[in-house]
């Protein structure tokens, strides 16, 4: 039996604490115990934490991108606390999964001389920290080439691990009888329904798409939106507000957190991905492609390796909820252009991002970097 201590810091319910579910529920029980260390600030996911993994550990992670002297003090307990854990649950490999879990995950690691992998998920890591200390990790797995270019970092250290996801296997469970309650009790019945599954974030531009919405001005079109909108987003809260204040009821329809994504999925008709800013590698995407879903999305970032033009999927170039309008009445008009990319799509993430696939990839590199 192998001892993996997983550390994130989970501020947000994001993609990166839902691939690290899966990880926590699919790596082979006889094989690997998981060990996990996180905030504990999204109680969303504690139940399902303490579901797979076999040891949970809930610390303080301090704020590291502030100007206090406090800083080191803080960042030193922590290190401190992880080094108990490491010897008290005999850790054999830490994987960091996010920013604020990777730099007191590797001074721990490097201090236990334990093999330290880093999960590269995101933009937001500090590319002068990163380039310090890419000495240390045994490996370090990105989602998308988009992360591997951001950062720079060459050598074989680097490798990359597409998103995948066991959506595939939830959607079976989902009945006719499930989808005609849901759709009776959100009055979807004879609509068109487009919908966003993911953070609610300015970044991933669920504006752009509320504006596109409302200005195709059709009464059975609705958009339902699933997810919880960042605490640091007030602000931006009150805009999508604003902008809701003269609609008609019922166009946009915002769901919150939600855990019967599938469900959700097979109500759509069209599944869309505004964002702003580069996508590392959207498991939503993904996700939805699995449903058979036609996705329309911005081509930037991971994005780019999983929409093709008008192949698997529509891309959009900018951030002008006048260009998503456009190109939205032309998919909605055009149903043998879903039903093409939809197919595509769809075959694509079938062939390249089942869940076992990403999993057994992981347990060849964690034995590898073992010496196994």
């Amino acid at each position: 039996m192998t001892n993996i201590l997983f550390i994130d810091h989970a501020s947000v319910v994001g993609g990166a604490q839902l691939v690290l579910m899966n990880y926590l529920k699919y790596l082979n029980k006889n094989k690997y115990k998981k060990v996990l260390i996180t905030s504990g600030s999204r109680v969303e996911l504690l139940k399902d934490y303490k579901k797979y993994s076999d040891s949970l550990y809930i610390l303080d992670f301090p704020k590291l991108k502030r100007f206090s002297p406090f800083v080191i003090i803080d960042l030193f307990k922590l290190v401190l606390q992880i080094l108990i854990i490491i010897y008290k649950e005999k850790i054999s490999l830490v994987v960091t999964n996010t920013e604020r879990g990777m730099y007191p995950g590797t001074i721990a690691s490097f201090l236990t001389g334990r093999k330290v992998i880093w999960c590269v998920r995101d933009y937001c890591y500090s590319r002068i920290l990163f380039s310090l200390l890419k000495w240390v990790p045994s490996k370090i797995i990105y989602v998308s080439e988009s992360l591997i270019n951001f950062y720079g970092v060459k050598g074989d250290k680097n490798i990359v691990v597409h998103v995948s996801s066991d959506m595939y296997l939830r959607l079976r469970k989902v009945s006719s009888r499930d989808i005609q309650r849901f759709k009776n009790d959100y009055g979807l019945k004879g609509k068109f329904v487009i919908g966003f599954i993911g953070r609610l974030a300015r970044w991933k531009g669920i504006d752009i798409l509320v504006k596109s919405i409302l200005d195709l001005k059709k009464r059975n079109i609705v958009c339902l939106i699933a997810g919880v909108f960042d605490d640091k987003e007030e602000e931006f809260l009150k805009e999508i507000a604003n902008i809701l204040k003269y609609s008609e009821k019922g166009r946009i329809i915002f769901l919150g957190y939600r855990k019967d994504v599938a469900l959700i999925l097979k109500c759509l008709d069209l599944f869309v991905h505004p964002a702003r800013e580069p996508e590392p590698y959207a498991t939503s995407i993904i996700e939805a492609l699995m449903t058979r879903l036609p996705v329309v999305a911005t081509d930037l970032g991971g994005t780019s390796e999983i929409i093709f033009g008008k192949k698997t999927g529509i891309s959009i170039d900018s951030e002008s909820s006048k260009e998503l309008t456009k190109v939205l009445k032309e998919v909605i008009r055009s149903k043998r252009l879903r039903e093409k990319v939809s197919l595509a799509g769809y075959d694509m993430v079938m062939k390249e991002n089942l869940i076992q696939m990403e999993i057994n990839k992981l347990e060849t590199l964690f034995e590898e970097v073992l010496g196994r």
